[in-house]
């Protein structure tokens, strides 16, 4: 059975002769020539976080297999244990639960981010032979790469790309503080929560689709646009606030910006979503070329 909700893989439910193992499989895109680069290889970097989960502890669906040969189909695919829940995004979800799952999921991924690495860099980039030994040469080298294929593709001028790039440049000596790789999910927003209704409520059951993940800052998930707002914190706890410190989240919320345009205008082809996040992009270097001196 189809399971809608997610964009970028196909998902299906499958349920078997074992009633109590259902299994959920998910079958990468046809058109791989259209992905960032990072992005061929997300189903590997989904089940090493995969691992890495489990290993803390930290709720997540079990893998059963992860094939990305394409010697049984032409396409990435990974097999997981169903879990019966729905993303907090399911209608079935009552708003006034929100407040308090968010806040829960704001402690499950304090746990999350305490998760260390060996390199930094894209986790799907480490499967094509790309790890970075500090944090701001891994910046600099995934925003050019990111910037050149905008360009390519007709997505942003070749003037704003110059632009942000420029300031990447020159800001990286906020970066250097980063001397540690801790695990980020990247792409964490409501989407990607699972959770179930219990005798005592709604609770989270699992976090899914780490397969953007990054080994680096843990401000590189905070600077997320997607990020769940107060509730979230009140779980996740403090977070450090400074003049430098909201530059170098709006850094990280530029290069979110320009992967959404680019994914909306040429993956998805959404004139609509394209032109709010290229606008989107076009008002965070505003903000920084305002703040940075």
């Amino acid at each position: 059975t189809p399971v809608g909700g997610g964009l970028f893989n196909t998902t299906y439910r499958v349920v078997t002769d074992n009633p109590h193992r259902d299994l959920v499989v998910r079958v990468g895109p046809v058109n791989r020539e259209l992905l960032l680069p990072y992005e061929r290889h997300l189903m590997d970097a989904e089940a090493h976080v995969s691992r890495r989960l489990t290993e803390a502890g930290i709720p997540t669906p079990r893998l059963v297999v992860c094939d990305t040969t394409k010697t049984v189909i032409e396409r990435d695919y990974m097999i997981t244990e169903y879990m019966d829940s729905v993303a907090m995004t399911d209608g079935s979800v009552p708003g006034e639960w929100h407040d308090a799952l968010y806040e829960e999921s704001g402690r499950i991924m304090r746990q999350f981010h305490a998760i260390k690495g060996e390199k930094f860099g894209r986790i799907g980039d480490f499967y094509r032979g790309k790890t970075y030994d500090t944090w701001p040469e891994f910046l600099l080298a995934h925003i050019e790469e990111i910037g050149s294929l905008c360009i390519e593709r007709n997505v942003f001028e070749p003037e704003f790309i110059g632009r942000v790039i420029d300031m990447y440049r020159r800001c990286a000596p906020l970066f250097e503080v980063i001397t540690e790789p801790m695990l980020t999910h990247a792409d964490i927003w409501a989407g990607n929560i699972l959770v179930k209704k219990f005798d005592d409520g709604w609770h989270v059951t699992a976090i899914i689709d780490a397969d953007r993940a990054v080994y680096g800052d843990i401000d590189f998930e905070l600077g997320s646009p997607w990020i769940m707002g107060e509730p979230f914190f009140r779980g996740y706890g403090p977070v450090p606030d400074s003049p430098e410190h909201r530059i170098r989240m709006k850094l990280y919320c530029i290069m979110y910006n320009l992967i959404d345009t680019y994914v909306w205008c040429v993956e998805y082809v959404n004139d609509h979503e394209y032109n709010v996040n290229r606008q989107r992009a076009h008002d965070t270097l505003k903000w920084l070329e305002e703040h940075v001196h």
